[in-house]
């Protein structure tokens, strides 16, 4: 029943010999369900999302405190929960409008919108077709981690360049898919063992991590697989894929860095003296294909 829940594929014969040992290796850093997971209180993911925007590591923190929302048209792209949405339009914003392709968040984010008092219009998106709105319709457009998860990289990319005005500026932030914990999104609730879909197939972890689920009675389920899905909700898309699109574009202006496993961003940053040992972790996130496994978060600032 899972298997047909969640989509899981047919493997071939190698893929299905390395179930086991991918198992095993899933089960030696298993993933304790966050409480939130399982019993979420009303509001609590859009206040977690408002919160982490209003302290000082929130999206515009990787930015540095940009982008201007003031007086500015503002899309939240995957807007998630609507914190960050309310957040945007507490900061200044003209207007705000929030997407997202998930009902029960949109309705989440709307009732988060009315008990702050603030106006943002939420829209509730087909993922494979365009937004109903016009073009040059937005000065600024943010998406948090949310180009890992949509099912075309480059579609949702042309969809914003389309949405921007002259000179309206795209702001996304996400891990490539070969980030050695984040990169699969398995840490979230199955297992926190480094490079998984580096050194398995994405089938075959597809199946292992179906069989430790059940092995554990596990409540929470991933999304059912989407056609181009590597794993559950993750398209794979990689930087160097990234790059790749973005070259594709008319952006007039692109900014794109890759911020290190080890920067500033890491919450440990002072406690483990990571300043100490973080050159070589900078120089790897911007040599080509070590860039894949040493980045932590892309971030691209994309100029229409």
């Amino acid at each position: 029943m899972m298997r047909h829940q969640l989509g899981i594929r047919p493997l071939t014969g190698i893929q299905r010999t390395l179930v086991p040992f991918a198992r095993w290796y899933l089960g030696l850093c298993p993933t304790t369900l966050p409480e939130w997971y399982v019993h979420r209180k009303p509001l609590q993911r859009a206040t977690m999302e408002y919160e982490d925007e209003c302290g000082s590591s929130g999206f515009r923190t990787f930015f540095n405190g940009r982008p201007e929302v003031e007086s500015k048209d503002v899309l939240d792209f995957g807007c998630g929960y609507g914190g960050r949405t309310v957040r945007y339009k507490e900061l200044g914003a003209r207007s705000v409008t929030g997407t997202e392709i998930v009902p029960e968040m949109v309705s989440e984010a709307r009732v988060f919108a009315l008990s702050k008092g603030v106006d943002v219009r939420l829209l509730l998106a087909n993922e494979w077709e365009p937004l109903p709105l016009p073009d040059n319709s937005f000065d600024v457009i943010c998406s948090y981690d949310v180009f890992e998860h949509v099912g075309s990289p480059e579609r949702v990319i042309q969809e914003c360049w389309r949405l921007l005005r002259p000179d309206g500026v795209l702001y996304a932030v996400f891990p490539p898919f070969h980030h050695p914990i984040h990169g699969s999104h398995l840490d979230g609730y199955i297992s926190r063992s480094p490079l998984s879909n580096l050194l398995f197939p994405c089938a075959t972890l597809l199946v292992a991590a179906e069989q430790l689920m059940q092995k554990r009675g596990q409540t929470y389920r991933p999304p059912a697989l989407r056609p181009t899905d590597k794993l559950w909700g993750m398209n794979g898309l990689t930087l160097t894929r990234f790059h790749r699109i973005i070259d594709r574009l008319p952006f007039s202006k692109v900014s794109c860095s890759h911020e290190p496993l080890v920067s500033p961003f890491r919450s440990k940053w002072k406690q483990w003296r990571m300043k100490y040992y973080a050159l070589p972790f900078k120089v790897a996130a911007n040599i080509p294909v070590l860039w894949e496994v040493f980045t932590d978060r892309v971030v691209a600032e994309l100029t229409k």
